[in-house]
């Protein structure tokens, strides 16, 4: 008797596939002397930061705009606490870092950084 492995490929919620084209194009990564113990990850064509984490202090920054936090609760109908998983799961998955028990805050720092930016 044969046995058969299902390998289908995970289907996707529309918020993660959003989240997912966010995270494709946020490629770059930085750290600067400025804050030492952070790791800023930026979309290289617009120039734009999109995440920031600082592992010393446990804390995990998400851009404060209209292109992703509010996107989710808005358009995708998440609740506050679901965006939080989301983000957690999927941008830790993704850049390959631990963030479990990362307090994650969106905010606008207003920080320019070798021409990026945080700025709404």
């Amino acid at each position: 008797m044969k046995h058969r492995i299902n390998l289908k490929p995970k289907q996707y919620s529309p918020a993660e596939k959003f989240l997912q084209s966010v995270l494709d194009r946020t490629t770059g990564v930085i750290n600067v002397p400025q804050y030492p113990d952070a790791t800023f990850y930026y979309d290289p064509d617009k120039k734009e930061i999109n995440f920031g984490h600082n592992q010393k202090y446990r804390l995990f920054w998400v851009r404060n705009s209209g292109v992703l936090w509010s996107v989710l609760m808005s358009e995708y109908g998440l609740g506050f606490y679901s965006v939080q998983e989301l983000i957690r799961d999927m941008v830790g998955t993704h850049y390959n870092i631990d963030l479990t028990g990362n307090n994650i805050h969106t905010a606008t720092l207003n920080i320019s950084i070798n021409g990026l930016t945080t700025d709404d």
